[in-house]
């Protein structure tokens, strides 16, 4: 063959192989695309919670194509197809969730291929791909170039997309009126009914958001007249079911619930059909029904994340509104043990923790009432067989008659028969002490745990109110009096506040607004205890004149580190806590110093093994004080699961030739037990942890408002 012929020869088969693989490549990208859809479809149906993972072979198909389209890159670099090659490959990153890959290869096709008909969509999957990475900012932007780009062009389903993601950030940030408008405005722009629904159903969530229930009931239903997924078909219509029930329409909802059961469309999301019907009879108070309802979702859709919803909700009913702590307790560990892991298992381990404190409590109060009942019985018992001995030790005519007996021979007949007494006095009283003090803790630390954590003040109030008049002589009683005096206010229980008024000897306590009964506990807790600090607070909140105390060298330091604290110059704040902490002098500001590292470690850091550090310090040193009960169950918490972690490490290391799954599986749950550097979920929930725990800096914002 000529020159001519094997050049034209050669050029046909390069040709041929470029085309081939670029349909190869694009063949195999549409393969794994409708995997992709599949597997979340078949995620969906079973319920599992997490992440949506893409199956390994899939992940393998998008790899593939990215190699073939990299090869033809390098190959053929000036190919009409170049800027396909390189959307296919950001695409396939996007796919599986390599988001700097994939932002990388969207500007890669931005700033090299400006003039490319891909450039609509390469921009708006950069701008999705920069949300991802929270890089909520540049991906505003993106958008807003995206949309301005649009104006004079005919991209307007793209146009519409991207008003949907920018109306998405405003909402996020609760800027509605602004997400308002741009969803409003992808309305008006999209082409297709499907992006047209799916704009409409994220204005209606928007109005949801505001509260205007009746514009986004109707702009819910107009979601259905367009051509929505199966996804914002079923989102919608159970949006719709909520306002109905906030409304007070729940037959209207069951209703609406009941014919979605039959709308082929949405088999996939019967489990949450059904889960929702339960929130309803919740919602209307016909509490048997709910039970009912979320026993059958629990048992007929088990181990999937419905079913932990159904389970998290019994725990919840069971808690806050029939009070059965045991039968809580039974739910929120079923959910605690839920795989995978997920907001919902954290905050049941939590409340779960709150009933194990709870329980535990309650049952050392039940026994130490039964051992010191006891031991003053003994007490009473053992004095007065010391007062029988007494009197009879030494017969009377023993002692008239002197020149019988030595002094030394009747000092070794008492001893005798007084060593036949095997208890003493002195060591059941001190027993009695001990105990006491224990069980006045309990009652302290059981009533700070319905105040906090379990949300009940009625029960708190009761609580406080025992200790006080129970135990006016404890450390705890001015402390329960004070806690007492914020929680009457919000306390509308009769028989608590009866109970309340009996207890602290005012027959018209009962009868008064709560402001009155919250002055009186802390005029009562000044009377009672004017030297601690509890009253000093209660002077300042009744506008009283507080009696100046003797200056501390610290205060000024200590005032300074809150106000870093409070203006967020947290290594300052830091390095003064530090300093007054080391401090030997016995000032009070050393302790608070200790809490305060403590916490800044524990919330602001995300330290805990150094949060846990400085708050055993506390138990340790100050094992009496507020800052300590505070502390301790994080610190035994904390304990535990370093113990529970070392216990799996060694179980792993005694398997011998563990087969490869179970190697895996060790792997994962060793990986999910928290770590120093990872954090633990401390038993307080976080929202309760913010209001009560944070260092008090009430004193910095008044010098601020001044």
């Amino acid at each position: 063959m000529s020159p001519v012929g094997d050049f034209v020869s050669q050029q046909y088969i390069n040709t041929v192989s470029y085309f081939n693989t670029f349909y190869n490549a694009k063949k195999l990208y549409d393969e794994a695309v409708g995997e992709v859809e599949s597997a979340e479809k078949r995620h969906r149906e079973q319920g599992r919670g997490g992440q949506f993972e893409v199956p390994q072979q899939t992940v393998q198909k998008f790899n593939t194509v990215i190699e073939k389209c990299s090869r033809l890159l390098h190959q053929y670099p000036a190919s009409k197809h170049a800027d396909d090659a390189v959307l296919m490959i950001g695409k396939s990153y996007y796919h599986m969730r390599q988001n700097i890959q994939a932002e990388r290869k969207f500007l890669e096709l931005l700033s090299e291929f400006p003039n490319s008909g891909y450039i609509p969509e390469a921009q708006l999957l950069l701008a999705k791909t920069q949300r991802r990475m929270n890089k909520h900012s540049e991906a505003q932007i993106s958008l807003e170039n995206l949309v301005g780009r649009l104006e004079s062009r005919s991209d307007r389903d793209i146009a519409a997309l991207a008003r949907i993601e920018l109306g998405d950030i405003h909402r996020q940030d609760r800027n509605l009126e602004d997400a308002i408008e741009e969803f409003s405005l992808a309305i008006d722009t999209a082409r297709d009914r499907t992006i047209r629904a799916e704009a409409r159903y994220h204005l209606s969530r928007a109005y949801d958001d505001l509260e205007q229930y009746d514009i986004a009931f109707e702009e819910y239903s107009k979601v259905i007249d367009e051509r929505p997924t199966n996804r914002v078909l079923f989102e919608s219509q159970i949006a719709r079911s909520k306002i109905l029930s906030i409304q007070g329409k729940y037959e209207e909802g069951i209703d609406l619930l009941e014919s979605l059961l039959s709308d082929l469309r949405l088999a996939e999301y019967v489990s949450r059909i059904e889960l929702e019907a339960a929130h309803i009879y919740r919602d209307q108070g016909l509490l048997d029904d709910a039970i009912d309802q979320y026993v059958y979702v629990d048992t007929t859709h088990a181990r999937t994340v419905v079913s932990t919803e159904a389970q998290y909700a019994l725990a919840s009913i069971y808690k806050e509104t029939l009070g059965d702590y045991e039968k809580a307790k039974e739910y929120f560990e079923k959910v605690s043990r839920a795989t995978p892991p997920s907001d919902l298992t954290r905050r049941a381990w939590a409340r779960n923790d709150n009933l194990e404190r709870y329980k535990k409590h309650k049952n050392e109060i039940t026994r130490l009432d039964s051992v010191i009942a006891e031991q003053k019985v003994k007490l009473r018992e053992v004095e007065e067989e010391l007062a029988n001995f007494n009197a009879t030790s030494i017969p009377d005519s023993v002692i008239t008659d002197t020149t019988t007996i030595s002094d030394d021979v009747a000092g070794t007949m008492e001893h005798e028969q007084e060593s036949s007494i095997t208890d003493h006095p002195e060591e059941i009283q001190n027993q009695i002490v001990s105990d006491t003090h224990d069980l006045v803790r309990n009652y302290y630390e059981l009533a700070g745990l319905f105040y906090i954590e379990l949300e009940k003040p009625d029960s708190a109030a009761y609580y406080y109110a025992s200790l006080s008049h129970n135990f006016p002589e404890s450390q705890y009683a001015p402390q329960a009096l004070y806690a007492l005096g914020e929680i009457i206010r919000v306390v509308s229980d009769d028989e608590t506040i009866g109970f309340v008024s009996e207890l602290l000897f005012d027959t018209q306590f009962s009868q008064q607004d709560p402001e009155y009964r919250r002055k009186y506990v802390y005029e009562l807790l000044i009377e009672k205890y004017p030297d601690t600090e509890f009253s000093i607070e209660a002077m300042r909140i009744l506008d009283m004149d507080v009696p100046r105390a003797e200056s501390d060298p610290l205060e000024e330091m200590y005032l300074q580190a809150e106000i870093a604290l409070v203006e967020n110059k947290y290594d300052d704040a830091l390095h003064l806590l530090e300093y007054i902490a080391r401090d030997t002098s016995g000032s009070h500001y050393s302790l608070q110093a200790y809490y305060t590292i403590g916490w800044m470690y524990e919330n602001i850091f995300n330290v805990p093994d150094s949060a846990v550090a400085y708050y055993q310090r506390i138990v340790d040193g100050y094992p009496d004080t507020q800052f300590a009960a505070v502390v301790q169950n994080k610190v035994t918490a904390w304990h535990e699961h370093l113990a529970e972690l070392e216990r799996m490490e060694q179980e792993a290391e005694q398997t011998e030739e563990p087969e490869m799954e179970g190697i895996e599986t060790a792997v994962e749950e060793v990986d999910e037990m928290p770590t120093p550097e990872r954090g633990i979920p401390f038993p307080r929930p976080a929202e309760m942890r913010e209001k009560e725990e944070r260092p008090d800096t009430t004193r910095i914002r008044e010098l601020n408002e001044n």
